[in-house]
């Protein structure tokens, strides 16, 4: 339960310094890691489903701060993510995670591919201030992730 508080209260601590150093670079993309609004049903589901809507308004207010400057903050919002340590607490790896429950999860690629594509598109700053669906962004600017798929965790 802390760590998910500390990860919130980090976040804004880490979007400050990272906005005084995108003056520096001369940056015009903040992309914060979020997640869909859910229907939680545990209170620790509740807890986190509170920290990442928190993430998403200060994504939110990062934008309207970052406009008069050209700059974009959003959030994106990955599907069930297929990071080493969920591999190895599945006991499997990237050649054989469709044998798992992780069949249907995102490489942690695929995000990195939606800021290269958000990087990459001029009218960028018409989606400041909102939640992304990585998925929905896939289908978008036609990018897959390592294994070939382009997952739709959300449904969308």
């Amino acid at each position: 339960m802390f760590k998910t508080v500390i990860n919130a209260t980090s976040s804004c601590e880490c979007c400050t310094i990272a906005v005084s150093i995108g003056f520096l670079w001369f940056l015009d993309l903040f992309a914060n890691l979020s997640y869909q609004i859910s229907n939680a049903h545990s209170i620790l589901a509740k807890l986190k489903d509170v920290i990442k809507t928190a993430i998403a308004r200060l994504s939110f207010v990062m934008a309207q701060d970052l406009l008069p400057h050209t700059i974009t903050a959003l959030a994106l919002a990955p599907g069930w993510m297929r990071t080493e340590d969920m591999l190895s607490g599945f006991n499997t790896d990237e050649e054989h995670f469709r044998q798992t429950p992780l069949a249907d999860t995102e490489s942690p690629r695929y995000i990195g591919r939606a800021v290269v594509a958000l990087a990459s598109d001029e009218d960028v700053i018409k989606k400041a201030g909102k939640t992304l669906l990585v998925g929905s962004l896939a289908r978008e600017y036609n990018f897959i992730d390592i294994d070939g798929t382009q997952a739709n965790f959300y449904g969308e």
